[in-house]
């Protein structure tokens, strides 16, 4: 059984640019456990959501990172590779808001609000793992 343990060291960090927190990939089987992934990265507070944002069919971990005081959520994103038993983190994935996948179109959304307007990007991952905006 395969297991993610994210554990914060200081909560309280002012700084969205220090890593307070290490998340952890592990089995745990017969007792025994095995570490498949670790990774440093900041979190605010400890909440999770899974979905596919990369249109494989599996869903992808996000980590809540900040909030900007808009309602605008921002998440680190680890794509879930089950072959392999891995995550793989999607570098600066941080920088998009309110993330939704459009399976239609192969595009992840991000929508951000500032007083009265509606910011919309469009972004999609490349072979390489990177978070690129599509155009």
């Amino acid at each position: 059984m395969l297991k993610v343990r994210v554990t914060i060291f200081q909560p309280e960090e002012p700084d969205v640019r220090r890593q307070n927190a290490v998340l952890t990939l592990f089995s745990d089987e017969s007792g025994s456990q095995r570490i498949l992934f670790k990774d440093s990265l900041f979190a605010y507070m400890l909440q999770f959501r899974l979905m596919d944002l990369n249109g494989d069919g599996v869903k992808d971990l996000l980590i809540y990172n900040v909030n900007n005081g808009q309602e605008n959520s921002s998440y680190h994103l680890y794509l879930v590779d089950q072959k392999s038993e891995r995550l793989i983190r999607v570098r600066k994935f941080e920088k998009v808001f309110n993330p939704y996948y459009d399976q239609s179109r192969c595009l992840i959304f991000g929508f951000e609000s500032f007083e009265r307007k509606l910011v919309l990007r469009q972004y999609l991952i490349n072979k390489k793992g990177e978070l690129v905006l599509a155009y």
